[in-house]
């Protein structure tokens, strides 16, 4: 936003550090079976989970071996718990609330989600193809556009653009060979995002 009114503005982005025990500790929550669609934030209108559920809703009805976690806590959760009871999708909506380790529950899941309505540089998509995921995200402003190659690590949508959306899971969730490539480049943003290249950049900028 600033590069227009400030030359000298120089952009750091956050870094992602993921462990071999982050990955293989077991998860602190009991994951459902079946092929896992996870989603993670707090739960406030910014991340547009009232979009997700929905479309959600609409992919059960020919995926229903899928379920949606949603990791994270907020003012919203009750009103999104009322909201897949309507949807009739309660028994495959998963509220696990917080988690120490996100990690663990990520690299057991199939598809990661982002349906916010602005960012500022979303740790969660970053976190989700740091574990091998591959993600379907609104390019919303901002962050997503600077992490996701669309068509190479990931699937970047229009802002708000429930349908396609829904289209972009549609095809992630009945192809596992795409899923499996697409995770295979997301998961590369351990080095473009790795914590020493990061840390290079600020020595250079204050030194």
């Amino acid at each position: 936003y600033f590069k227009s009114y400030c030359k000298s503005i120089k952009i750091i982005h956050n870094p992602v550090q993921v462990t071999y025990e982050n990955l293989k500790e077991k998860p602190e929550i009991k994951l459902p079976s079946g092929k896992r669609l996870v989603a993670m934030g707090s739960l406030v209108p910014q991340k547009g989970f009232d979009l997700l559920m929905p479309v959600f809703a609409n992919l059960h009805k020919t995926f229903n071996d899928w379920s949606l976690i949603i990791l994270g806590s907020g003012p919203l959760e009750t009103g999104l718990k009322q909201e897949a009871i309507r949807l009739g999708i309660e028994d495959f909506v998963y509220f696990p609330g917080s988690v120490m380790n996100p990690f663990s529950v990520l690299s057991r899941c199939d598809l990661f989600v982002l349906s916010s309505r602005y960012e500022g540089f979303p740790n969660a998509l970053l976190e989700a193809m740091a574990c091998g995921l591959p993600p379907v995200s609104f390019d919303c402003p901002s962050g997503p556009g600077e992490i996701i190659k669309p068509g190479v690590n990931g699937f970047l949508i229009p802002p708000g653009d429930v349908k396609a959306m829904e289209e972009s899971l549609y095809v992630l969730m009945q192809d596992e060979g795409l899923r499996s490539n697409l995770g295979k480049e997301a998961i590369k943003v351990r080095e473009r995002f790795a914590i020493d290249k990061i840390m290079k950049q600020w020595s250079r900028l204050i030194t």
